[in-house]
């Protein structure tokens, strides 16, 4: 199937999303499907091949995809995500400390070693970033304060200028008392939240 959905309004469209998958799935039928929509792609497929130039960029289940995309193609082109370009200042018990370009110090979970030194880009998904109360602490938190804020309905993704001059993407569930333009907050994220998608000897 090559885009069966593409001119559909969202409302048909996700309906027919269930009705093509259940169907396939009673079927037992293997199918081959091209999208260029991603929240197609994730919620239709029970393996997601992504393609770039030509060439395959990845193959795995969905979550594997979103989750773990291994490559910063792969990262951008499924969802939002924040990139942070810096350099492994420590390593210990299979967290590493990044410094990042504007000085934020990030503990990282990796799964193999690298040396103090190296350059790295690390990629952090905006509804992995909690927003902390007053008082509460962890191992990545940072001060900053709101630039921008979209609604979503179900929703809200903030911008937040960090200090330093880094900003962020933060995507929250929406449940009232919704943060404003200005206000000052704290973000933090728990080591197994970032990912380490390069890693080289020279610029990342």
């Amino acid at each position: 199937m090559d885009e069966p959905l593409s001119n559909l309004d969202r409302a048909l469209r996700v309906a027919m999303r269930r009705e093509l998958k259940q169907l396939q799935s009673r079927l037992k039928m293997t199918t081959l499907y091209v999208t260029h929509d991603q929240e197609e792609a994730l919620s239709m497929s029970d393996r997601v091949v992504i393609m770039n130039r030509g060439k395959i960029a990845r193959i795995a289940r969905p979550a594997e995809v979103y989750d773990d995309p291994q490559s910063e193609f792969v990262a951008d082109f499924v969802g939002t995500t924040n990139f942070f370009d810096g350099t492994v200042t420590a390593a210990s018990g299979g967290v590493l400390t990044v410094r990042t370009r504007g000085n934020l110090d990030l503990h990282v979970a990796a799964p193999t070693s690298l040396a103090v030194g190296e350059q790295v880009r690390v990629l952090l998904r905006p509804e992995r970033i909690r927003i902390y109360p007053p008082g509460q602490d962890g191992p990545s938190v940072f001060p900053g304060k709101i630039s921008f804020v979209e609604y979503y309905g179900p929703t809200i993704r903030y911008t937040v200028q960090l200090e330093g001059g880094e900003s962020v993407y933060v995507e929250t569930h929406h449940a009232g008392g919704a943060a404003a333009i200005g206000d000052g907050v704290r973000i933090g994220v728990e080591p197994g939240d970032f990912r380490l998608i390069r890693s080289a000897g020279g610029r990342p």
